[in-house]
């Protein structure tokens, strides 16, 4: 039974470094998807060393409320804090739900042992300003549910943050809202109510569904075998795919339902970045841009290739239209990225090289990868 992601090639988090190389990355793409400018024809197409097989065996993911189709050794990996995010209400006063599923498969036993790790843990730290334990209160919910309720962070005495853990099926969720003082003269977690947060959570962990089958799920927001169909009025999701045998890349799908559509299109926001970055010219290539579709409904496309120092592709897709975005007609888009730097099975880094897999292959794989989105 395996709890964390499997052995071999791995992303560690996002270092303050790697953050500034992909957010310089971005601009690259942004610059280089300018209307009029097709520098691709002065870059040769790139053919790797040793030419990388991709499978030809495909596996469907839930994303949402749609489903992808993926080479079979692509993997969402989860279990980072707030991959999912609920919204209870859209005015300025919402209440924001934070949902993570742990990666692996868990029995009943294994649940319980990482809940109690995680009990001992906020019990045995202490919180700085007020010399006691972070952990506040814990109890068991039901045979496969448990409630911890603890400061908001190590170091002030602000707020109290509740987790429910829950586990569905073979999943282990945990669900996270924080509660604050409603006294601006006196904001202290002992002016603070926890009791609607902890009532949401435990109705929220109640309403959880597995599922196996993606294609095969019931109607609702899902991911990694849970199925979040909970009375949300907005959701957002950040869905991260890597490669074992092809760990220089990554595809991401980041996911809006309601809120979070940006006031420009994606290729505005390219000739805007392109104007004011005009050297990055010389370093990237135009694949292909334009509009087009996504999941059936109007999109728009930029694919980009750095010509220099080494060769990374660049792709990005997002849904486009002047409709109103609701549950069922959700903004989101698709990134694949090639050629970046990843941890190796032995824990060496491998930094940003050249992709390894040539422009026909990522082409072709992200043309079939784009079009096999569907809603469920």
């Amino acid at each position: 039974m395996t709890n964390h992601p499997p052995t071999g090639q791995r992303r560690r988090p996002y270092s303050r470094w790697a953050l500034i190389a992909l957010a310089f990355l971005l601009v690259l793409v942004a610059a280089a998807s300018m209307r009029g400018w097709l520098p691709f024809i002065y870059a040769p197409g790139y053919t790797p060393k040793t030419m990388t097989t991709v499978t030809t065996q495909r596996t469907t993911h839930c994303i949402g409320r749609y489903l992808i189709t993926l080479p079979s050794n692509f993997e969402l990996i989860t279990g980072g804090w707030g991959d999912v995010e609920l919204y209870y209400g859209l005015d300025k006063n919402f209440e924001r739900v934070y949902a993570t599923v742990k990666p692996g498969r868990y029995t009943n036993e294994e649940f319980w042992k990482e809940v109690n790790k995680r009990r001992f843990e906020l019990d045995g730290k202490t919180n700085a300003a007020t010399k006691t334990s972070m952990l506040l209160h814990g109890e068991q919910l039901n045979n496969s549910s448990a409630l911890l309720r603890r400061l908001g962070d190590e170091h002030y005495g602000l707020s109290i943050k509740t987790e429910v853990h829950v586990l569905v099926g073979p999943r282990h969720v945990m669900l996270e809202q924080e509660s604050y003082s409603n006294d601006d003269n006196n904001v202290s977690h002992k002016n603070a109510d926890p009791a609607p947060a902890e009532a949401r959570l435990k109705m929220i962990a109640s309403k959880l569904l597995p599922y196996e089958n993606a294609e095969r799920a019931k109607p609702g927001f899902c991911v990694q075998g849970v199925l979040f169909d909970v009375g949300q009025d907005d959701e957002t999701a950040l869905f991260d795919f890597y490669a074992d045998d092809l760990p220089d890349t990554h595809l991401r799908v980041s996911y809006h339902a309601v809120t979070g559509q940006p006031s420009q299109g994606l290729l505005e926001r390219v000739q805007d970045s392109y104007k004011a970055q005009p050297l990055f010219r010389t370093m990237v290539a135009t694949v292909r841009e334009g509009k087009t579709q996504l999941g059936g409904e109007a999109a728009e496309e930029s694919l980009v290739k750095t010509t220099r120092p080494v060769t990374q592709h660049l792709f990005s897709i997002e849904r486009r239209d002047n409709q109103p975005r609701s549950l069922d007609r959700p903004f989101f888009g698709i990134a694949f990225d090639t050629g970046n730097e990843y941890d190796d099975a032995k824990g060496e880094r491998h930094p940003q090289d050249n992709s390894s897999l040539s422009d026909e292959q990522v082409l072709k794989l992200w043309d079939e990868m784009v079009a096999s989105v569907r809603k469920r």
